[in-house]
C-alpha cells in the first residue's frame, strides 16, 4: 500500500496518544492551550517519529509549568530519549 496511507495510519495511532497526553496536562491550572505540531499535525508521521506539542501557559508561569509537564509525561508515557554520541551510527 502507499506511503501516504501508512503515514495516515501511524498518525492516527499517535494522535490517540497525544489526546491522552493533552487530557492529562489539561489538569495543570497554568496550561492554557495545547497544540499538536510537526508531522503529526499534517497526518504525515512515521512510526519512529515523536509527538510534538506546543503548550501555551498563563503569563509568567512557563518555568513553573515546564517541570510539571516533564514529570507527568515521564510518569505516564514513554518520552523520547536524546541520542548520545555513542548511539550515532558511523557512515
Amino acid at each position: 500500500y502507499s506511503i501516504r496511507l501508512h503515514r495516515q495510519l501511524c498518525s492516527a495511532q499517535k494522535l490517540l496518544i497525544a489526546k491522552k497526553v493533552c487530557k492529562l496536562l489539561s489538569f495543570l491550572p497554568t496550561v492554557q492551550l495545547i497544540c499538536v505540531t510537526g508531522s503529526l499535525s499534517m497526518e504525515n508521521c512515521d512510526k519512529s517519529d515523536d509527538i510534538d506539542l506546543m503548550i501555551v501557559t498563563s503569563a509568567s508561569s512557563l518555568w513553573l509549568t515546564r517541570p510539571f509537564v516533564v514529570l507527568l509525561v515521564s510518569l505516564f508515557f514513554r518520552r523520547r530519549q536524546p541520542i548520545t554520541n555513542n548511539q550515532i551510527p558511523n557512515n
